[in-house]
């Protein structure tokens, strides 16, 4: 049985700095990604999670985006990576910047 790791929309949102809370590459990122994203993203993982969607991310509290509890024995950094990967693939109407990945 793997641990939780808590996953925000804002870690993909390209608009935000890696200061102001994106984990995932720049190049990796899309715009205005929401929690049914994250969710279509697990699911093709095919990970168990829970849904929080009265939830928000402590740099932006007053958006209540919502997050997911995911459970997996990868690191956040690999989960986020591979979620970046699907997300890519599915929003590809949004183009993400060119760039080494």
């Amino acid at each position: 049985m793997g641990s939780l790791k808590v996953v925000y929309p804002i870690y993909f949102e390209r608009s935000v700095s890696r200061k102001g809370g994106r984990r995932a590459k720049r190049d990796c990122s899309f715009d205005n990604v929401k929690l049914d994203d994250l969710v279509s993203a697990v699911k093709r993982l095919g990970l168990k999670y829970t849904e929080e969607k009265k939830r928000h991310h402590p740099a932006r509290w007053w958006l209540w985006e919502g997050r997911l509890l995911v459970n997996t024995e990868m690191t956040k950094e690999e989960l986020i990576r591979k979620m970046a990967d699907v997300l890519k693939a599915e929003l590809a109407g949004q183009t993400a910047e060119p760039g080494p990945h």
